[in-house]
């Protein structure tokens, strides 16, 4: 939010890509922006990015890009390949207002839970270093999501505008628990590769029961979500509704399981190519994992192995 505030103007856009974490929307209107989405492909099991599309929506009117990853809600890691596409689009718009290219607000919370591949941070590319404001989170990163503590980093004087907008969003951070982020960030890596694994394992046991059912399921790399299709379910069981958002109001009374329609994170909810696409998360304790997913193997005629780590 602080970020959005320092580079956006009323009426002018923020690029972002759809499925969008529901929060930019919020940040972006409230900063005067207007949302730009650019829908990422999806062909059913793989999600990537448009490169023409994105191209397409960055132009004169664009304030700022947010590009996150790995991506929430769909768990897409994009590659260097991908990255680079994006810093040739961001870097070609300079004018006199903008002489090092559109501000980019990379949002990397997830940067260490990559499952599979590698995370290749935004601002590493050739000539983004300078017009990039990396966001990071204690969070995500060391499973503290309740402390709400992150950073920002980038070029000075991007720093001083974000510094000079949060100022006026929290009055100052849980101060105790600084120090203490600060050791996880020099000192946890250890720990850090063995969440990472838990969360591998995790997410293949989930992806598993998800698929015993029926469902679809996409490829998830990175974050704690994955995403699946639960059209065959709602197929054999059309009292369960039509859509996805229809399957998840249902679901709790079902399954005693809750989870989130991707069309909560789509600037149309009426878009067909999320219509059933339904986010799950894989980041919860291992009793509850096991209790979820066995409710979800009986409510829907899957199966469960009864493992987890």
């Amino acid at each position: 939010a602080a970020a959005l505030l320092a580079f956006v103007e009323p009426g002018r856009e923020v690029v972002v890509l759809e499925p969008t974490y529901d929060a930019y929307d919020a940040a972006v209107r409230v900063a005067g922006g207007v949302p730009r989405p650019v829908p990422l492909r999806f062909d059913g099991t793989r999600w990537s990015l448009d490169r023409e599309a994105f191209a397409a929506a960055v132009g004169p009117r664009t304030a700022a890009v947010v590009v996150n990853t790995p991506h929430n809600p769909t768990g897409l890691v994009l590659g260097p390949d991908d990255l680079g596409a994006v810093a040739d689009v961001v870097g070609a718009v300079a004018d006199v207002v903008r002489p090092r290219g559109v501000p980019v607000i990379a949002d990397e919370v997830y940067e260490r839970l990559v499952l599979d591949g590698e995370h290749t941070p935004f601002a590493s590319l050739p000539g983004m270093a300078a017009q990039t404001v990396t966001l990071g989170s204690a969070g995500k990163s060391f499973n503290v999501t309740g402390w709400k503590t992150g950073w920002a980093t980038g070029p000075a004087e991007m720093i001083d505008a974000v510094a000079a907008a949060k100022q006026y969003l929290t009055f100052v951070g849980a101060t105790p628990l600084q120090p203490a982020v600060a050791w996880a960030l020099d000192h946890a890596g250890d720990w850090g590769e063995g969440w990472v694994s838990t969360l591998r394992s995790r997410r293949d046991s989930l992806v598993a029961t998800l698929r015993s059912t029926g469902m679809t399921v996409a490829e998830s790399a990175g974050t704690y979500f994955v995403v699946s299709d639960v059209a065959p379910v709602l197929a054999a069981r059309p009292e369960l509704g039509r859509t996805a958002e229809e399957f998840c109001l249902r679901l709790p009374e079902v399954a005693g399981v809750a989870a989130i329609p991707v069309s909560a994170f789509m600037s149309d909810p009426g878009d067909p190519v999320t219509r059933t696409l339904v986010r799950w998360t894989f980041c919860k304790s291992a009793r509850t994992m096991a209790t979820a997913q066995a409710r979800l193997a009986a409510a829907f005629g899957g199966s469960y192995d009864g493992g987890h780590d």
